[in-house]
């Protein structure tokens, strides 16, 4: 049973895939198997839910991606990673008090709702905190959720913009041939393939079970990195699987969206600070994106990634899908999460 749920949501997700593609929907893979499965939701057609391991599975191909990215030449630009990796903490630490006191003091919002629903951390953990200081919790999934929804629709309009106000050079002679001499091999054999699929999944799991963020993910970027300077014999997934994972990433997300609890509380009262906070945390995140490009001397698509008030794993996979650093892009969004995710719950402690 469990398979045959897997196969109907990836097969829909294919279709979406197959229908973004056809509209010319950037990341079609990924925004294309979404929306075309929520739409489905909320037309009333009943789906499975994902189960629970399918989304550790995802998560550990994907990272299998990203880490194989990591060498030489892509980890060079992890050398300036602390200053955007300080703004992007920054901000989401002061945004989620800034705009939750802003929100409480306009509209009839709790102030504890408030401030969880502006934040940028993990909907798992803020749900959590929600119900620990007796904040909304349904008012706060609905936010992240509708911010995400947001974040990924404005997305294709964002990478046109940014493409046509910075169109990028072709890459230096010399970067072309130290990329050609990269000593490192990518291995292709079965030994290596199934190695590499252990150990990813083994350090996945660990990172999952140790409450990371997206722990399969991580673990799986860990391994490849560690294996990789170690120059172990890790397999190094083809390019062309990369669509494949990235309507998994699509077929996920769309499974964490609840239709009946959205209508359910979709009110006057909810909408004007919904509204409110999807455009403090926006347009500040567009700012915070101006300052890495700025002041890190990031690429501006880049920097719009890092700065993206998105899930982990889903502007990991945009990274990878529009040929950006991904594990610089992913390491922004952890150092942001692992902040949140660490201080949120002592500041309450303290003050609530």
């Amino acid at each position: 049973m469990f398979i045959l749920e897997l196969i109907l949501l990836y097969v829909l997700g294919m279709v979406g895939s197959f229908l973004g593609r056809k509209g010319r929907l950037p990341a079609a893979p990924v925004l294309g198997s979404l929306i075309f499965l929520t739409i489905l939701r909320l037309i009333g057609i009943p789906l499975p839910e994902l189960p629970e391991v399918s989304v550790l599975i995802i998560q550990v191909a994907l990272g299998l991606m990203v880490g194989a990215r990591f060498n030489e030449e892509t980890s060079q630009p992890l050398i300036g990673i602390a200053k955007p990796a300080f703004i992007v903490s920054f901000w989401a630490l002061s945004l989620a008090f800034v705009s939750g006191y802003i929100i409480t003091s306009l509209t009839a919002l709790d102030l504890n709702t408030a401030i969880l629903s502006s934040s940028v951390g993990g909907l798992p953990e803020m749900t959590v905190l929600a119900v620990a200081t007796d904040a909304d919790p349904v008012v706060v999934i609905f936010f992240h959720i509708t911010r995400l929804i947001v974040t990924l629709m404005l997305f294709p309009v964002a990478l046109k913009w940014l493409k046509i106000k910075f169109p990028e050079p072709p890459p230096a002679q010399n970067e072309i041939k130290a990329e050609n001499k990269s000593p490192y091999k990518p291995q292709r054999s079965l030994g290596s393939a199934l190695f590499t699929l252990a150990g990813a999944i083994l350090v996945g799991f660990l990172s999952h079970a140790a409450q990371i963020p997206a722990g399969g993910l991580v673990g799986a970027i860990i391994f490849m990195v560690i294996c990789g300077r170690l120059r172990l014999p890790v397999f190094h997934p083809p390019h062309y699987l990369l669509n494949w994972f990235l309507i998994g990433v699509g077929v996920m997300i769309a499974d964490r969206i609840d239709t009946t609890s959205l209508t359910a509380i979709i009110s006057a009262q909810i909408i004007i600070p919904l509204i409110l906070s999807i455009i403090l945390i926006i347009g500040s995140s567009l700012f915070v994106a101006f300052l890495i490009h700025r002041f890190a001397g990031w690429d501006p698509i880049s920097a719009y990634l890092a700065a993206a008030p998105a899930g982990f794993t889903i502007m990991t996979a945009l990274a990878l899908q529009e040929n950006r650093n991904p594990v610089a892009i992913s390491l922004m969004h952890l150092s942001r999460l692992m902040v949140l995710k660490l201080i949120l719950p002592f500041v309450f402690m303290l003050l609530y």
